[in-house]
C-alpha cells in the first residue's frame, strides 16, 4: 500500500495508520536501538544490515504517511466541490 489517486477516505486512513506503524513503531526504534547499541563499540559495520533495513523501514512509513494525508486531503476536497 503505497497510494493511490483515487483512496477511498476509509483507505487514506489505513494508510495514514500503516505509515504510523511503520516508521515510528518498526523503522525509529529498531534504528535507534540498534545505532546506540553500536556506538557502544565504535562499530556500525556489524549491525549495518539492520541500520539499513531500519532506515528503509522509516522511509517507507513517511512515504505511506504522506501518501495517507494526500489522500484525505483529496477525499475533502472532492466533497466540498461536490456539495
Amino acid at each position: 500500500m503505497v497510494g493511490g489517486k483515487n483512496l477511498t477516505m476509509f483507505q487514506s486512513v489505513g494508510l495514514l495508520f500503516m505509515g504510523m506503524l511503520a516508521a515510528g513503531g518498526i523503522g525509529a526504534p529498531v534504528f535507534l536501538t540498534e545505532f546506540l547499541s553500536a556506538s557502544r563499540y565504535d562499530t556500525h559495520i556489524d549491525a549495518i544490515y539492520l541500520l539499513l533495513g531500519a532506515g528503509a523501514m522509516f522511509i517507507w512509513g513517511l512515504v505511506m504517511i504522506i501518501n495517507g494525508l494526500g489522500g484525505i486531503v483529496r477525499n475533502i476536497r472532492r466533497r466540498k466541490i461536490n456539495k
